[in-house]
């Protein structure tokens, strides 16, 4: 997943983030002034990635960041083409698990960059998923272990040290399947998200 051309240095801003009672420079110390909810789940998400996933999925680090695009590179794609993406599965996914395991599907249409990597032609949404949004799909889905506890702001802890509540390495799998215009849907199984710098 990428940002958008406007908002490719927001990722590297990691000033009036983390709060100072973590060792940083952020104060929201003040009563009058407490870390707004929606704040604290993104901590909260972002610290499943760093703690529990250790970087796997390329955020290793506290950060500001912004909403994403899909990127795909694939041969034999047209104009459009979309996206199946099968997301919040109900059990642990494997790779072979079958599509019927998401409980939701985003159909996304995709878009030529004029972009190649290692020889692929790369294809891009126009749509964004929001930081909150993004970051639940890569601690495995809203059905995931312990997210529902960060979501329903149950778990108050920004760092939990209860590793077993969260498994973001065996559950950031969505099942991806791609189709062009006139084509039978071709499923590629469960694959993980990953950000791009």
């Amino acid at each position: 997943m990428v940002t958008n051309t406007a908002n490719t240095l927001i990722p590297s801003f990691t000033q009036n983030w983390v709060p100072t009672n973590f060792g940083c420079d952020f104060d929201w110390s003040l009563t009058s002034y407490a870390t707004p909810p929606s704040l604290k789940k993104i901590r909260q998400l972002q610290s499943v990635q760093i703690q529990y996933a250790n970087g796997a999925f390329d955020l290793g680090s506290f950060r500001h960041d912004a909403p994403r695009r899909f990127r795909i590179a694939a041969r034999g794609l047209q104009p459009g083409c979309k996206l199946i993406l099968g997301v919040d599965p109900s059990a642990t996914p494997t790779p072979t698990s079958p599509a019927t395991l998401a409980t939701r599907s985003l159909e996304i249409p995709l878009y030529t960059t004029g972009m190649n990597i290692n020889g692929l032609p790369v294809w891009e949404s126009a749509i964004e998923l929001d930081l909150h949004e993004y970051l639940v799909l890569l601690a495995g889905g809203r059905f995931a272990p312990g997210v529902a506890t960060i979501l329903d702001a149950s778990l108050t802890n920004e760092r939990s040290t209860a590793q077993a509540l969260f498994a973001p390495t065996a559950w950031n799998l969505h099942h991806v399947a791609l189709q062009i215009p006139g084509g039978a849907v071709q499923s590629f199984g469960w694959l993980p998200l990953r950000l791009e710098p």
